[in-house]
């Protein structure tokens, strides 16, 4: 985001951006998982406004627990939304669940939360990278069953025939 975009956050929401936050928001460094885009860190300030004054609000959200100088800075995969409390020390980021309405703490600091996201792309393709070689290695196990499967009987009447 430009600095223009993190001012027009400031103003809507009323309250000072954390500069550290400033920082990532101006410069992210993370990278897609994937074909996926990077949907647990907003990119748009319309976003982190609508989702900061009105978190969940297609979902029926009263807003109860919700607390002056929460900033909407994300959502998981699930769309629950990452909020970060921008009036504690460290910035702790919380997870606001869009069925249960809970807002629970997720990472402890929001530098936390940056190194995770930082980090979990490369474990992600990682793990992908190991399931698709063992689905590969069950397909080959399988063609293999199938061919013996197959194989066997066809060789055993062919012998007995030649036997004949």
């Amino acid at each position: 985001m430009t600095e223009a975009q993190l001012d027009e956050i400031e103003a809507a929401v009323g309250y000072n951006l954390p500069t550290e936050y400033r920082r990532v928001a101006a410069s992210p460094p993370f990278r897609p998982i994937g074909h996926d885009w990077v949907y647990w860190f907003y990119d748009d300030p319309a976003w982190v406004i609508e989702g900061t004054l009105a978190p969940l609000g297609d979902g029926g959200y009263d807003q109860s627990g919700w607390q002056a100088g929460y900033l909407t800075i994300g959502q998981s995969g699930a769309g629950d939304l990452y909020v970060m409390d921008t009036t504690a020390d460290g910035l702790p980021v919380h997870c606001l669940c869009h069925e249960t309405h809970a807002i629970e703490p997720e990472w402890p600091t929001f530098a936390t939360f940056v190194a995770d996201w930082i980090r979990a792309p490369g474990e992600i393709a990682q793990r992908m990278a190991i399931e698709d070689a063992d689905a590969r290695r069950r397909m080959r196990l399988g063609w293999i069953i199938l061919a013996v499967s197959l194989g066997v009987p066809l060789a055993a009447r062919w012998v007995l025939w030649v036997l004949r």
